[in-house]
């Protein structure tokens, strides 16, 4: 009989296969970390896009298009074929963008949401051509981001001349809530802590007193805008919380500003004229209380109607007189805008070749210095060069206008000066021929 035997110790090609087997293994492990790291980037730059996009959107909600403005800034920080990818959620798709409102609060919310495909490499080995990341990013604004100013000066009618009077109008708008949804803590009281608790969990704070200082300041912008402030109810700690109310001033003068209004403060301020004269027959005692108490349902009504076209505008409707009112207000405590508006134009295109026409900053304020004179503003509220110069490269009328420095001085460009203030023609104004021997300038 013949015996079989064999070689048990020939192994030579199980080495090939746990070789074959564990580089397999060791790339798909390899594309892993490959492939993910490379959704981790995209997925980065995606929570970037995307937060850009929701910011642009709430800050465009009271003018503009704000899903215009959320599409423009989600390009630019996520181009097409980014880290290679191959798809990208489209911003004019409807699930890009979206606005929701609290109405118990008034604040907006803008959500916009996005996805990536990114393709992988190593990772196809185990089938997964690609890896799909989303991110979605939020951002808040309240609507009521101003507060009104109502002029019942003395200037237009004695029906609206006194303080009393302006409570008058005051006790019609605080008909339009329950007493307890109601402060009324004035403006120059915002910085106490002790004052401006009163504001929490308020939908108004309606006020007879306004002052400049108190305006200019930053606790009342971050009031107007619905930012946390701090306050303490007497022998409590401090606690913080966000106001939600709206804010109503009557004044008897626009109050005045040292060094002119800043242009956070013009965009937060919207002044409402009262220019109709009561006759005395028509005029009813206590008619402010009385509208709240015997007409509640017009009151409901007119501010339903409000609340209604104010969420379909995304914005108050602001009556010309309220915008004639504000640039009056700009004008008398800025001679720098006030200058600019009467007498400065943009500098003319220079000719082919040419250089830019250059005002010495020094002569400018000169000229602007005689002419506030001239105007009646007060030496106070004529500001100094360096104010001059930065009063005009802010100025929104004749934009553009930059300063150059140089050994020889210090240049203003982008600007022309007329020697005369413009034609009252220009306005639709035909000005009185002058009286004999009387200079009417």
């Amino acid at each position: 009989m013949k015996r079989i035997t064999s070689d048990l110790s020939g192994q030579k090609g199980f080495v090939l296969v746990y070789m074959a087997a564990t580089l397999s293994a060791l790339l798909l492990f390899t594309g892993l970390a490959v492939d993910t790291g490379r959704a981790y980037v995209v997925k980065a730059q995606l929570t970037k896009a995307v937060d850009g996009a929701a910011l642009a959107g709430a800050r465009s909600l009271n003018s503009g298009s704000p899903r215009t403005e959320a599409e423009k800034i989600f390009k630019a920080n996520f181009p097409t074929g980014y880290v290679g990818t191959s798809w990208v959620t489209d911003p004019t798709t409807p699930s890009f963008f979206a606005v929701s409102t609290d109405s118990s609060t008034g604040v907006n919310t803008v959500t916009v949401t996005a996805s990536a495909t990114v393709p992988t490499t190593f990772m196809r080995l185990a089938n997964f051509t690609d890896l799909t990341v989303t991110s979605s990013g939020q951002a808040t604004r309240r609507m009521v981001d101003l507060s009104l100013v109502l002029d019942v000066s003395s200037s237009i009618g004695s029906q609206w001349g006194t303080v009393a009077d302006a409570v008058t109008v005051l006790d019609a708008i605080r008909g339009l809530l329950p007493a307890s949804a109601i402060a009324s803590v004035s403006a120059s009281k915002f910085g106490d802590e002790r004052f401006i608790v009163g504001l929490r969990g308020k939908l108004l704070n309606a006020t007879d007193e306004l002052s400049g200082a108190a305006i200019a300041s930053d606790v009342f912008k971050a009031v107007i805008t619905g930012n946390p402030v701090s306050g303490r109810d007497v022998y409590r700690s401090a606690s913080e919380f966000r106001p939600v109310a709206q804010q109503i001033f009557a004044v008897n003068r626009l109050p005045t500003f040292s060094g002119g209004m800043d242009r956070g403060v013009q965009r937060r301020l919207l002044p409402i004229t009262f220019n109709r004269v009561i006759p005395v027959g028509e005029r009813i005692e206590d008619i402010g209380q009385r509208i709240g108490q015997e007409e509640p349902d017009l009151i409901l009504a007119f501010a339903v109607a409000g609340a209604e076209r104010l969420i379909r505008q995304r914005g108050f409707t602001v009556p010309p007189s309220s915008k004639e009112a504000l640039q009056q207000w700009l004008y008398r405590d800025n001679p720098v805008l006030a200058w600019v508006n009467a007498r400065v134009d943009p500098a003319p295109a220079p000719v082919a070749g040419g250089k830019m026409q250059h005002i010495k900053s020094g002569y400018a304020h000169s000229l602007f210095r005689d002419w506030a004179v001239g105007a009646g503003f007060a030496e106070r509220n004529i500001p100094d060069v360096n104010g001059f110069v930065q009063r005009l490269k802010e100025n929104q009328v004749v934009k553009g206008i930059t300063v150059k420095h140089t050994k020889s001085g210090n240049w203003l460009v982008g600007l022309a000066i007329n020697a005369t203030d413009r034609s009252p023609a220009d306005d639709g104004i035909e000005e009185m021929n002058p009286l004999a021997g009387v200079d009417l300038n």
